[in-house]
């Protein structure tokens, strides 16, 4: 029997699968299920919601945890006026503040590329924009669109083009003063620069 492991938006397709062809699985993980039937408008602001939660989290460890390079201060206001000096700074958080607490690129590694930006030193940003780039653009030669347009595909697929606005908007209203850093991924929430095609 198949032995398998899927993960995130993988896990709709191999429930499809386990469902359909279940005699012929042997064993299959699936590691943050995908919730597919969730509209559009609350698959994004669930999404938004746990990134603010994860910058949430964030300031908290900063402000119990003394190795913070920002203990004692208002992450978010440094975080404001850390975009405002470096825009890019916006995407990169979202992306790598996942990784807990790894020195090298998890929360403590955001602490100082915060702080550092902020004081006028690129050093770590330029760093972890480099980390970000590498893992958000890596190319598959075979797909024609880019590794943005397959998610696309797949999420117009699954979803399909979204014909109803005033539900957008209304979604994204009522997300805004919730995620009012990271409200921005509910128009785009991809974090790197568009391809034209």
């Amino acid at each position: 029997g198949l032995l398998s492991y899927a993960a995130s938006y993988g896990t709709g397709y191999a429930g499809a699968y386990l469902e359909r062809y279940g005699d012929h699985v042997k064993a299959l993980v699936l590691d943050g299920v995908y919730d597919h039937s969730a509209d559009m408008p609350t698959d994004l602001t669930r999404h938004i919601l746990s990134v603010q939660d994860g910058f949430d989290r964030f300031g908290r460890w900063c402000t119990r945890d003394p190795s913070c390079v920002l203990h004692g201060e208002d992450v978010g206001k440094v975080f404001d006026a850390v975009i405002a000096k470096a825009p890019a700074v916006r995407t990169i958080v979202p992306q790598l503040m996942v990784l807990g607490r790894d020195p090298k690129m998890g929360l403590p590694a955001l602490a100082l590329m915060l702080a550092q930006v902020r004081d006028g030193d690129a050093k770590t940003l330029e760093t972890l924009t480099g980390a970000a780039s590498i893992a958000s653009t890596a190319e598959d030669p075979a797909l024609k669109a880019g590794k943005e347009g397959l998610q696309r595909g797949v999420q117009c697929s699954d979803v399909g083009p979204q014909a109803d606005y005033a539900n957008l908007l209304a979604a994204y209203k009522a997300l805004e003063p919730k995620a009012p850093r990271f409200a921005w991924k509910f128009w785009d929430g991809t974090p790197v620069a568009h391809a034209t095609y």
